[in-house]
């Protein structure tokens, strides 16, 4: 069986893929999955033909073929003429024009929804024939749509990672905070920084990792003064962790970071991962950390009842002003 995946790696083309069963490179957490499945794919089912269609050349497993497109659509041209029997992409990828593609090649797809879906995508998704699974990445997204006629060509599936070279974080360690994510609007790392002066009032010592940037998904995007996000979101934040313009001492700017995060996780009390958790269907950088042993803060809403149990592996809130408090709590234990 052939089978291929696509990876638009345009903007991070700097990047080796080559070893991804160590941990995130420093990418976004579906462009990760991609590249992540694809190579466990064609490392442990040697009976299967992995290819992945990227649209720059960069290092990737050596199991792995690998063929240079532009885009999409010359993936599912590429797929037609080497025989791909199963053709997997991000559901952006399946506009109305790349469905009439699909259909006219009678090329079989599976569309992995990585974000949620607006009535009209979902609408359009399910009335294609030659897309023959729906694939959600978690329960809660899978529920969202029960009512749906996408549910008849949906199942769900949780992303994954790998677990054969962790190592658990040091039980004796200073009260250190870790952020994982991009630092965008829609990750809202703006509610952890508007409680970080009030964290540091009740817990004197604490420190706060920030690794991410607004650059994750985007290594071209102008970034505002102090380097850590676009200039218009910089300013929606920055007062909550500085000090008359200078960087606050407890502040630490990891920037992105790829499978070397592991020995700051190693050294870290409490994470927090998207505290508003919109746009989570999943969260891989919740798993990441939780992996180690680092307890999560944050919404009880969205991908998060899937991916941190609340109580054991975490603290879930209903109301986001409990962020601090909830982080002073697990500081302070």
């Amino acid at each position: 069986m052939k089978i291929g995946f696509y990876l638009d790696n345009r903007n991070f083309s700097d990047v080796d893929l080559s070893t991804p069963r160590q941990g995130n490179p420093g990418i976004g957490g579906t462009e990760y999955m991609e590249i992540l499945i694809a190579t466990c794919l064609s490392e442990l089912y040697q009976d299967k033909s992995i290819t992945i269609f990227l649209t720059n050349a960069t290092k990737v497993s050596s199991s792995l073929k690998f063929k240079i497109v532009n885009d999409y659509f010359e993936a599912a041209n590429a797929s037609k003429e080497i025989g791909i029997d199963v053709l997997v992409l991000n559901y952006k990828c399946f506009t109305v024009e790349f469905c009439h593609l699909i259909t006219k090649l009678k090329l079989n797809t599976v569309c992995w929804g990585q974000n949620f879906y607006s009535s009209k995508m979902a609408d359009h998704l399910s009335s294609c024939q030659f897309i023959k699974r729906n694939v959600f990445v978690g329960k809660q997204q899978y529920d969202r749509y029960v009512d749906h006629k996408i549910i008849k060509k949906s199942t769900w599936i949780y992303n994954a990672i790998d677990v054969s070279n962790l190592e658990m974080r040091n039980d004796m360690i200073s009260p250190v905070v870790t952020y994982l994510g991009s630092i965008t609007p829609s990750k809202n790392f703006h509610l952890l920084a508007s409680q970080w002066k009030y964290i540091v009032k009740r817990v004197p010592n604490a420190q706060l990792n920030i690794i991410g940037s607004g650059q994750l998904y985007d290594r071209t995007k102008k970034m505002g003064p102090y380097n850590i996000a676009e200039e218009s979101y910089e300013k929606m934040f920055i007062d909550g962790i500085t000090e008359n313009g200078v960087l606050m001492s407890s502040v630490n700017m990891l920037g992105i970071m790829g499978p070397e995060k592991k020995e700051v996780f190693k050294r870290t009390s409490v994470g927090v991962v998207n505290p508003g958790g919109d746009t989570e269907t999943f969260c891989i950088a919740a798993i990441e950390m939780q992996s180690y042993g680092v307890p999560i803060v944050t919404i009880n809403r969205f991908a998060f009842p899937d991916t941190v149990k609340n109580k054991v592996s975490g603290l879930l809130y209903n109301r986001r002003r409990k962020l601090g408090r909830y982080i002073v709590r697990l500081l302070k234990q």
